[in-house]
């Protein structure tokens, strides 16, 4: 798995601190213990909706991400996964900064084509 990102969520599922599936994920949101939410890029309309409504009544930091169910449930050894609950801090940052770079490193690559 050359994808960092996807090596960090392996790496939090490896020290129990990542879950996934739809129901988990919405008791951790509901339970408080959700630090951040990531969802497929094809999660169907109504997961997507109870999810990104569950996260913002409590105030869970959310990122839609662009890799599949499959993609998602690969890093939990799972074969499909729409979301996955992070419960830790630091992984949540760590996930953040690795999209951050991989937003900046976008934006420089599409500023200088032709």
């Amino acid at each position: 798995m050359n994808d960092k990102f996807l090596s960090m969520i392996s790496l939090s599922k490896k020290a129990g601190k990542c879950f996934g599936g739809a129901f988990l994920t919405d008791q951790y949101i509901k339970s408080g213990k959700a630090k951040l939410v990531l969802l497929s890029g094809d999660v169907g309309k109504n997961n997507k909706n109870d999810i990104i409504n569950a996260c913002k009544y409590n105030n869970v930091e959310i990122i839609e991400t662009e890799y599949s169910k499959d993609e998602l449930g690969s890093c939990l050894g799972k074969e499909k996964c729409v979301s996955i609950v992070i419960t830790d801090e630091n992984f949540k940052n760590a996930l953040l900064k690795i999209k951050a770079i991989n937003r900046e490193m976008e934006d420089f690559k599409d500023g200088h084509r032709e």
